[in-house]
């Protein structure tokens, strides 16, 4: 998770973690304001947080939310063999 609450920016690594498949992640105003060792009262309209998943298969191979970028001509053939889907819920 990185979060900006009052200006002052966050990285709170491995914020939830999952072994299971399929999973529901739940993320509650109180599991943010834990994390980041603050009382929900400092959290006020205008601060942001972004959460990026990182799943590791069983062999080892890492995937992650960030948006891979190519150059233009690169060849490129995308194979999926495992599904991971993610739902968030926002309390």
């Amino acid at each position: 998770m990185i979060a900006n609450v009052n200006g002052t920016v966050t990285v709170i690594e491995d914020f939830m973690m999952k072994e299971s498949f399929p999973t529901e992640f739940i993320i509650t105003l109180q599991s943010i304001a834990s994390a980041l060792s603050i009382p929900i009262s400092d959290i006020n309209f205008g601060d942001s947080f972004n959460f990026v998943a990182v799943a590791t298969r069983n062999d080892g191979i890492l995937f992650n939310g960030n948006t891979p970028t190519f150059n233009e001509g690169d060849s490129v053939l995308l194979v999926m063999k495992y599904l991971m889907v993610v739902t968030l819920k926002v309390h």
